[in-house]
């Protein structure tokens, strides 16, 4: 019995290929033994044979005289063997176990990674999420952009600290433009290019019919005949609008604390009057309260 495979030409080492030839051996002596109740033999009956001593090669030639000279060969194995006559393959030779790691006919194995930052990056409102009001979120925001300005060496602070100036109302408001910017960024963008870019804005967008232009520090706000009217501020004027989400649920709460739980007419008229326009304010109020 006698079993062949065909290596690739390219991809494998000799003692590689040693190797598979020694775990086809293994498997076929297995297979003998189990059928015909032999004892498996041992490792110290396994020993080099030379090339032309082999008779494996008879699976590999390509003339049909090649394998007819080695047919007893084959069926019989090599002389020198069944003589024990082992001076023509050569003296014993100890071969010591290689450590896999210092061993240079192992492959090692290559892991290549390949990061995106720009389209990675966790949007910003899904970390505005992990605040449950609005003055927290404030507050921690302001903290963190007036510790980042120290670092760049944007204001008269230094370093990490906790400043009492992140209190002041022009720095929350700074934060409250940040937290509004970001927020928009993520769900108006289409639009946001297209009025930065002079265009109309896209058919299916949502904010179409409120005629929204960008203010003085990147906001969007409803724009429209309301330009026109007198006696009113910018606020009431021409709201910020804001998307449906997880900051418009907190503007909600803050100012329906405001009112002192009052109805959902009081809250939203509450809201407006501040210069929030809600995307479906009314069904989100309505919810919330």
């Amino acid at each position: 019995m006698g079993k062949s495979k065909l290596a690739p030409s390219a991809g494998h080492s000799i003692p590689r290929l040693e190797l598979c030839g020694a775990v086809l051996a293994t498997e076929i002596g297995e297979f003998v033994s189990d059928h015909l109740s032999i004892p498996t033999s041992s490792f110290s009956q396994w020993n080099y044979v030379p090339t032309h001593l082999n008779p494996a090669d008879a699976a590999t030639k390509g003339s049909v005289s090649d394998m007819r000279n080695m047919l007893d060969t084959w069926l019989t194995g090599p002389e020198q063997f069944c003589s024990k006559d082992l001076t023509e393959i050569g003296p014993e030779v100890d071969y010591p176990l290689v450590s896999p790691d210092e061993d240079k006919d192992i492959r090692p194995e290559v892991s290549a990674f390949k990061a995106d930052l720009s389209k990675n990056l966790t949007p910003m409102e899904d970390r505005f999420a992990k605040f449950s009001t609005w003055d927290s979120l404030l507050s921690a925001l302001s903290t963190l952009r007036h510790v980042s300005a120290s670092y760049r060496g944007s204001n008269y602070c230094t370093g990490w600290h906790l400043c009492q100036n992140t209190k002041h109302e022009s720095e929350l408001k700074d934060t409250e433009h940040f937290i509004l910017r970001c927020v928009q960024r993520q769900a108006f963008k289409a639009e946001l290019e297209a009025i930065e870019g002079k265009h109309n804005l896209p058919r299916n967008s949502r904010i179409q019919d409120l005629s929204p232009y960008i203010d003085d520090v990147g906001l969007l706000r409803v724009g429209g005949r309301l330009n026109n009217l007198q006696g009113s501020g910018l606020a009431s004027l021409n709201p910020v609008i804001i998307p449906n989400g997880h900051v418009a649920t907190l503007l909600v709460r803050f100012f329906h604390n405001k009112v002192f739980h009052q109805g959902r007419a009081i809250t939203e008229g509450a809201v407006r009057s501040h210069g929030f326009w809600i995307l479906g304010g009314k069904r989100l109020i309505s919810t919330i309260i």
